[in-house]
């Protein structure tokens, strides 16, 4: 077995490990694989969060709150935050139209 691989049941068993032993090591290695997913897909929401408050930003033309966001995406590993916020140039808000009046 090389270090870093996991060893197999039948290793384990082999090795002198009780079914019982064998049982809770492969309890702890499938507890700390549902962790690390867990944690994957809260950070993917998260993220995914951030570019939903950052569009809402950008549309109304929070340009200082699209940088904090920006800032938060960068920190958290997000590539696309420095892409995004390039392609998302500020628009000025739109005003009420103005009714048309008729000449007398």
């Amino acid at each position: 077995m090389t270090e870093g691989s996991t060893p197999t049941d039948e290793q384990l068993l082999a090795d002198g490990f009780t079914p019982e032993q064998v049982a809770a090591i492969d309890k702890r290695a499938n507890a700390a694989l549902d962790a690390a997913s867990v944690d994957a897909a809260r950070e993917k929401q998260y993220v995914d969060a951030l570019l939903v408050e950052r569009e809402g930003y950008a549309r109304f033309g929070r340009i200082d709150r699209v940088a904090e966001v920006d800032a938060e995406l960068e920190r958290r590993g997000h590539k696309a935050a420095a892409q995004a916020r390039s392609a998302a140039a500020p628009t000025k808000p739109r005003g009420r139209r103005q009714a048309a009046t008729e000449e007398a």
